[in-house]
């Protein structure tokens, strides 16, 4: 909630966005993913196995917007895995976006007749580094998935605008178990023609499932009105 809170204050000190065009709108969106996750068992002397596993995990997104005529910026936050536990613990992530892989888009498609503009439509490219990781922060010890989708907008939810409420997709990438890092053997090997190629061992594993995001009106642009272009 810390960081849920630094918004917030954000958004008490910008009251006089309606005067002003130097200032930004962040919208909050409670975010859920349901992963199914090649997950590592059994490993610490390199007998284990890897297995999918369904797992769910839920934080924020951000989207922020700005005066000018571009792409927001999205942000996640306060990532926790709700299924898997190291140690007792529930494992977290170290967001980033990065636009350097995929550009990030958040868009209306819509009718150019009409001038309707109401679906909105999200794509990114997302890297988590999970809290138990050790070594450096790449797709071998990491989570590095495409995150796309659509849904629908509304007026009623914050007066005056309309915005994107609820929204759903996919999730395709990789994952990285990190056993190297830790000097274990991965469970995981590349497929030959015949069979697995039994020396030609990788941490890298597919990773895919869906995910929800809904509008948190609790905590998005708190004293903030819309900018009309």
């Amino acid at each position: 909630m810390k960081n849920i809170a630094r918004y917030v204050l954000c958004f008490l000190t910008l009251t006089s966005f309606g005067k002003s065009n130097a200032a930004e709108i962040t919208d909050v969106y409670d975010l859920k993913l349901a992963l199914n996750i090649p997950r590592i068992y059994n490993n610490n002397s390199s007998l284990g196995y890897r297995k999918y596993q369904r797992q769910k995990i839920t934080g924020y997104m951000y989207v922020t917007y700005t005066d000018s005529d571009s792409n927001a910026i999205i942000e996640i936050d306060q990532l926790v895995n709700k299924t898997h536990k190291i140690n007792g613990k529930n494992i977290t992530y170290k967001c980033r976006v990065n636009d350097d892989v995929l550009f990030r888009r958040w868009v209306y498609v819509g009718d150019n007749k009409t001038k309707k503009f109401e679906t909105p439509s999200v794509v990114f490219y997302l890297e988590a580094e999970p809290s138990y990781n050790i070594g450096e922060v790449d797709e071998e010890t990491s989570l590095y998935v495409t995150i796309a989708g659509a849904g629908k907008s509304t007026t009623k939810k914050i007066k005056g605008c309309r915005v994107p409420d609820k929204l759903k997709g996919y999730v395709t990438g990789t994952l990285g178990c990190g056993c190297r890092a830790y000097g274990h053997v991965s469970p995981t090997r590349l497929i030959g023609p015949c069979s697995a190629y039994y020396s030609s061992v990788t941490d890298v594993a597919s990773v895919y499932g869906t995910w929800t995001a809904t509008l948190n009106t609790k905590y998005s642009r708190k004293g903030q009105l819309c900018i009309i272009r």
